[in-house]
């Protein structure tokens, strides 16, 4: 599973366009792509930023991205420019470097063209954010309800997730505090752990929409951001909480700050101040050292020092109180990861049971059915056959997990589900030993022992079928 971004950026224009400059976009794209890149904590292998590129360029890029893109990846489409609605031909259009408002069909981006490019491709996971406004032409009107026409582009396509800056006929504010628009300002403090709403720390798209809703609303209550979505194949996952990655972020950023003020390029001033923001959780950082975080590590990734003293000579000298190094709070353990270990655990002793039973002079091929044995040895083969189906479960549920943790899908929420899958695995593999007529001299006289392990194994198919019964019912 690969995690795509295309981030484009327009902010300069034909002058014969008669579109009006902006000033943020182009520190947008930087910001967010610095938050979602895997090098900086973020969960996306490939992020492609546009800035200032042409029509042609732009949709190339984003093109290729469509038709390599497998079924299991997820695609971010981020735009920050003027969206031009076109009342002709009921589309939308993003504009780019070359765009003339007369030829929108061949200089701009449209919107069913990348709709189309989304219905043909295999990926069925896309989340679209636009962060513009819908009146960027100096003096022309559009007419209609635009929410009803994007919610008609994204009913096109199943899976699909689109987010806007703003409602329609509303203005998206192009310029905030540190250089960004209002609303990716607060996409990207989200997308850095804020919007998290529960110990796991991952951000999902519905948990990021929510948050940026607030925070952009609260400062502009004349901008309200949107959302549309068609038959959502549950939470994607765009983030996760940054404190981890922040730890071992300083941990490579600390000596090249240090080397830098030993060979005068930076000031002790200058060291002081970045040492304090790279220890700091993303959510005790003021608006003007998120900035300085963002030079921070343009600075670690460009080693352009003389860039990085004149961006940071523009913030200012606007401080907040004097911050303390925070301490190295210990980190809890993901969830997902306490599920493993205690799954490991349980399937350590069961594998210890299995062996020390195995050496018991009670165990025997032909004491392992129910109906056939009593007292104390029907019991010790009995613990026998659960412990064999018990280890069988453990290694079908620790690959359930694990490949949820890997796919950043796992939901805390689910770990009772889970242990229930155990409990029917040990029970398949109980009643197949008793039930399937097999040789109990078979294998060596493992075959029942084997039986019940594999029976434990099959437990994802047999929950599969529980839940596909469950809902044949419901229909009938």
């Amino acid at each position: 599973m690969t995690n795509y971004a295309v981030l484009i950026g327009n902010s300069q224009f034909l002058p014969e366009a008669d579109l009006k400059p902006l000033t943020s976009p182009t520190k947008d794209v930087e910001g967010l792509a610095m938050t979602l890149k895997i090098e900086e904590g973020g969960l996306f292998e490939k992020v492609i930023t546009l800035v200032n590129q042409s029509t042609r360029d732009t949709l190339r890029s984003i093109n290729h991205i469509f038709k390599n893109a497998g079924k299991n990846d997820l695609i971010l489409l981020y735009y920050s420019g003027h969206g031009l609605p076109n009342n002709k031909n009921n589309d939308l259009y993003l504009a780019t470097a070359d765009t003339e408002v007369e030829l929108l069909e061949s200089t701009a981006l449209s919107f069913d063209q990348l709709y189309k490019w989304i219905a043909q491709s295999y990926c069925k996971k896309v989340v679209i954010i636009l962060d513009c406004c819908y009146s960027g032409t100096a003096g022309q009107v559009f007419k209609g309800d635009l929410s009803s026409q994007l919610q008609t582009f994204n009913d096109k396509v199943m899976g699909t997730c689109l987010m806007t800056a703003a409602s329609n006929d509303q203005v998206a504010l192009d310029n905030s505090e540190g250089g960004y628009s209002l609303f990716t300002k607060h996409l990207i403090n989200g997308l850095r752990g804020e919007a998290a709403r529960d110990d796991s720390g991952l951000v999902t798209q519905g948990e990021l929409f929510h948050y940026v809703r607030e925070k952009v609303s609260s400062d502009n209550p004349s901008q309200i951001p949107k959302r549309f979505l068609k038959d959502e194949n549950g939470e994607i996952v765009l983030a996760k909480s940054d404190h981890d990655s922040r730890r071992e972020r300083a941990k490579k950023l600390v000596p090249f700050f240090y080397d830098l003020t030993k060979e005068d390029k930076i000031s002790h001033e200058i060291l002081t101040k970045t040492l304090n923001i790279l220890r700091m959780s993303t959510k005790n950082l003021s608006e003007h050292d998120r900035s300085r975080d963002i030079l921070i590590s343009e600075c670690f990734s460009t080693c352009n020092t003389v860039a990085f003293i004149r961006e940071w000579e523009k913030l200012g000298e606007i401080e907040t109180p004097n911050h303390v190094i925070e301490k190295e709070n210990p980190i809890e353990e993901p969830k997902g990861q306490t599920m493993l270990r205690r799954l490991m655990i349980l399937a350590v002793v069961s594998f210890v049971s299995f062996i020390v039973l195995l050496a018991s002079d009670d165990i025997s091929p032909y004491g392992m059915n129910i109906f056939d044995t009593k007292g104390l040895k029907l019991l010790t083969n009995l613990a026998f056959m659960v412990s064999a189906a018990t280890l069988g479960a453990c290694a079908s549920t620790l690959l359930e997990v694990n490949n949820s943790i890997v796919n950043q899908v796992f939901d805390p929420k689910h770990t009772l589900t889970y242990w229930i899958n155990v409990l029917i695995g040990i029970s398949v593999g109980f009643f197949l030993v008793n039930l399937v007529p097999i040789d109990p001299s078979s294998m060596n006289g493992m075959g029942k022992a084997f039986l019940a392990m594999f029976g434990g194994f099959l437990v994802p198919l047999v929950h599969r079928a529980f839940v596909v019964f469950s809902q044949i019912r419901i229909v009938k």
